[in-house]
């Protein structure tokens, strides 16, 4: 179902008709990234770094937001937050997009500790350079190629995960089933 993730309404709209035709969310992945803003802070467009790390950030909050009361009701649940570059240091070139993530593992540990009388784990989970649209954007980006080569050299080695296999790794920790 197309969903803005952005939109808080439209969020909530979308989990009342995913409880009214599959029921309660019992597993919340949060799997959405945004980087477009790649260069110098005093390079990249303002608009573009805060669209950066509002995708990065308020898509979570928001799914979290709606979801928890009722996985607190029912007494249990998993989220799993993704993370990426920047969330354990600097991410130089990728600034919008390392605070917004940097924001969601902050989020994820704030979460983890106000459910941790409720039976919910709030995970964080780093796949590290997974093959995706965005990954695609970089590729091609003048920007990544000029202030971002070990990236793209990573891209061109295809040293990066398929979509499938950190998309297992999300189901497994969900499911705390963990086939090698």
């Amino acid at each position: 179902m197309p969903v803005d993730l952005v939109d808080y309404g439209q969020v909530e709209n979308a989990f009342a008709t995913i409880a009214r035709e599959l029921g309660p969310v019992d597993v919340l992945i949060n799997n959405v990234g945004n980087y477009v803003a790649i260069g110098p802070v005093w390079e990249v467009d303002p608009d573009e770094w805060w669209r950066d790390v509002e995708v990065n950030v308020r898509p979570t909050y928001n799914c979290c937001r709606v979801v928890l009361p009722v996985m607190i009701a029912r007494g249990g649940g998993r989220i799993i937050n993704l993370i990426g570059g920047g969330t354990a240091g600097a991410f130089a070139y990728g600034s919008g997009y390392a605070v917004g993530k940097s924001g969601v593992m902050r989020l994820t540990e704030c979460l983890a500790q106000e459910v941790a009388d409720s039976n919910i784990a709030v995970l964080a989970m780093a796949p590290g350079l997974v093959h995706t649209a965005m990954t695609d954007y970089q590729w091609t980006s003048d920007a990544e190629k000029k202030y971002l080569q070990a990236v793209i050299k990573r891209l061109e080695d295809r040293d990066e995960l398929p979509p499938e296999r950190a998309a297992d790794l999300a189901v497994a920790i969900s499911t705390g089933r963990f086939d090698r």
